[in-house]
């Protein structure tokens, strides 16, 4: 005790990444992220830290079967029994779950055993399709990347986002879409976003076809410029702060990411095998989620549960090629993640090196419209 005087007690909640040792000194071992507590007596304090150095190389191994170790977490019930349109993974193994609800996109923390914190809310926002979060590797605020500004086609669904939104993540607070720090990169009706703090890229989708990567820290001090939307339809009386259905035209002040300097831009040809296209137009649309990841756009689409990846050149490097732990809805069932064999995939992520897929399923036994969220990790 002589080196520990107190007595304290230190641990690491990942020791893959750090250990420390009976008088508190730190040793790293890989990257990634890992949380140390001291105890003493009743006190007890905490602290993050982020290991970089090592380059991950990514592996899909579309043959492999699902087993019980791939499964992260599992029949997560989001509130009201919502479906999930898409979710992330945080630095501290936590998800947060984004789903819709009554002329609202409801975002949810839960911990991979399923407990959970209060939800926030971003009302008359968009449909929810692969929203991120943006999570400083040493600690920090967390902001949602979303998808606003979308145009009301029933209470639980809007769709035709214009513009990219980032918002705080505090839990119980609700945001209109004037209230949210918003960002232009082009006069589209269908964008999404993909954040990828790791490695400083903010990748950008408009209208299916056209991507853009940008730096993140360029995007936040990007100027901002008044942006006149086109007509939105938004609101009424089942739920939210407006409660007289109305249509507006709104000049929004918003980041403009035309001004900054790309990483990369492109077109996608429509001929690209990424995904399924869209029974309106006939065009492309990452349908189910997309991330981006160093250097690369990873895409997934359903239902067989399909990924593509394409690099920052546009050059599709693998066509989508379902994963083939979707060939048995019997395993499924037996494994607990489905109660009839049916999966329905719900975005992808890439963080630190990890490939996680989304998916949902009808939950039998409580209403037609209750579903559940199960999170797999490929690798």
């Amino acid at each position: 005790m002589e080196n520990n005087p107190l007595g304290v007690e230190y641990s690491s909640n990942n020791t893959t990444v750090a250990v420390v040792s009976s008088t508190g000194m730190l040793s790293t071992v890989g990257s990634g992220f890992a949380r140390i507590t001291a105890v003493c007596g009743s006190s007890s304090a905490d602290f993050s830290v982020f290991v970089e150095g090592v380059s991950y190389n990514i592996t899909i191994n579309y043959s492999q079967k699902l087993t019980q170790s791939m499964i992260y977490s599992n029949n997560n019930a989001l509130l009201g029994n919502k479906a999930m349109q898409s979710f992330d993974v945080l630095l501290d193994g936590d998800i947060v779950f984004g789903g819709q609800t009554v002329n609202a996109l409801e975002f949810q923390r839960i911990k991979p055993n399923g407990s959970s914190v209060e939800a926030m809310y971003a009302y008359y926002a968009g449909h929810g399709t692969n929203f991120s979060v943006e999570e400083p590797v040493n600690g920090g605020d967390q902001y949602l990347w979303i998808s606003n500004f979308a145009s009301k086609l029933s209470e639980v669904d809007y769709r035709s986002e214009q513009l990219i939104s980032r918002i705080k993540f505090e839990p119980g607070k609700q945001y209109l879409p004037e209230d949210c720090d918003n960002y232009y990169f082009g006069d589209y009706s269908y964008v999404l976003s993909a954040v990828d703090t790791e490695h400083d890229l903010l990748a950008l989708n408009g209208g299916g076809q056209d991507f853009k990567i940008v730096r993140l820290s360029e995007a936040v001090k990007a100027p901002k410029k008044n942006v006149t939307l086109r007509p939105i339809k938004r609101g009424g009386p089942s739920g939210g702060p407006i409660t007289v259905e109305e249509t507006v035209t709104l000049t929004v002040s918003a980041h403009d990411l035309t001004s900054i300097p790309t990483v990369a831009s492109f077109t996608l040809p429509s001929d690209a095998i990424i995904q399924g296209t869209s029974s309106v137009d006939g065009k492309i649309r990452p349908e189910q989620g997309f991330c981006v990841y160093k250097d690369k756009l990873y895409f997934l689409s359903g239902p067989d549960m399909a990924i593509a990846i394409v690099d920052f050149n546009g050059k599709v490097i693998q066509t989508a090629k379902a994963l083939a732990l979707d060939d048995d809805p019997e395993d499924y069932i037996s494994l607990g993640v489905s109660q009839t064999g049916y999966l329905e995939p719900e975005g992808i992520k890439i963080r630190r090196g990890k490939v996680y897929v989304g998916v949902i399923w009808p939950f039998v036994g409580v209403t037609s419209a209750s579903w559940r969220s199960t999170i797999i990790k490929l690798n």
